[in-house]
């Protein structure tokens, strides 16, 4: 019987653009349980862009992404952000 491991995280067709600036293309990935994950690439190839739009430190333009804690939808008014929690620069207060 082949059982897959289920996703951690899964993150379907993330963008993210400042201005004219297209920053995340259309990323889709999924971390399944257990798995080792890595953004690897060149400085401006939008890693961190993506690491704060997951931790929602930062709005996607358009998402869907799902963790094994929550579901987070750029759609979704009112949804609960980490930089609402934190104090400091980050917060943006």
């Amino acid at each position: 019987m082949d059982t897959m491991p289920r996703s951690m995280i899964r993150v379907q067709n993330l963008v993210k653009k400042f201005g004219e600036l297209e920053a995340v293309r259309d990323i889709t990935f999924d971390v399944a349980e257990g798995e080792i994950f890595a953004f690897l690439g060149p400085n401006g190839a939008g890693k961190t862009t993506t690491i704060k739009m997951l931790t929602t430190l930062l709005a996607p333009r358009r998402a869907s992404s799902n963790s094994m804690a929550s579901t987070h939808h750029a759609s979704a008014p009112g949804a609960p952000e980490l930089r609402d929690r934190l104090p400091g620069p980050e917060s943006g207060r």
